[in-house]
């Protein structure tokens, strides 16, 4: 069962098995995957272009697929009703308070140790410019965005659809955007590694940039993977 498993994934998306089976995830972010902005890449090529050894990805991917331990939602099962309750209560709520939680953090460290570690000043620069979009663009979805998708599973009519795929174009571009912040400020904190040493206060910042990110990505995954794709071919 292994072995045929590794053998049909291989030229699946990445997006397609985490919707599948969201354990996955912690595979593609453990060898730096992205399973949401980029989840559209099969696995293969996903490998490929990160320099990877394929088989051992495929084997762990096998593993994570074939084991009955742990349990975790089955998002793709979930209606686009629920998926918007799920979104807005955990994930827009959990952004809003990490969003005046971290700064705290972040911004001591880079006051603290501007001289011996200045990439924080742009760690802290770069969260700051991530936590203005994440703001505007949660009240775009809750004002906007996720009202029409309701409205239009109620009643389809072409001009909705038309907006509707506006949105959701643009949203998944400011997903791209944000991704792509929260990638420079990994790269910039070493994976979210202190450096040998570090005080209690830059340990914090950095595991609550690290939890952030593991977040957002579940969070656009939900959204670009599931939500959007069952809005639009209801």
């Amino acid at each position: 069962m292994h072995i045929e498993i590794t053998s049909q994934i291989s030229n699946q998306t990445i997006a397609v098995l985490v919707t599948t089976d969201y354990r996955t995830a912690g595979v593609f972010r453990k060898y730096g995957l992205d399973f949401c902005c980029g989840g559209k890449k099969t696995v293969a090529d996903a490998c490929r272009s990160h320099n990877l050894d394929t088989d051992e990805v495929l084997d762990e991917l096998g593993r994570v697929m074939t084991s009955v331990n742990g349990t975790v939602p089955r998002f793709n099962a979930w209606s686009p009703e629920l998926l918007i309750h799920y979104i807005t209560d955990n994930h827009h709520t959990y952004v809003r308070e990490a969003l005046t939680r971290i700064p705290f953090f972040i911004n001591k460290v880079a006051d603290r140790h501007a001289e011996t570690h200045p990439e924080n000043v742009e760690i802290a620069a770069l969260f700051s410019e991530l936590s203005r979009e994440m703001t505007d663009h949660m009240a775009s979805e809750e004002n906007e965005v996720f009202p029409l998708i309701t409205a239009w599973l109620k009643q389809k009519d072409e001009a909705s659809r038309a907006r509707l795929e506006q949105l959701v174009e643009n949203m998944e571009s400011e997903h791209s955007g944000a991704g792509a912040l929260m990638a420079r400020i990994r790269e910039l904190s070493n994976q979210f590694t202190p450096p040998p040493g570090a005080c209690n206060t830059y340990q914090v910042a950095y595991a609550e940039l690290e939890a952030f990110e593991r977040d957002l990505h579940q969070h656009v995954h939900l959204e670009n993977n599931i939500l959007f794709p069952k809005a639009l071919n209801a």
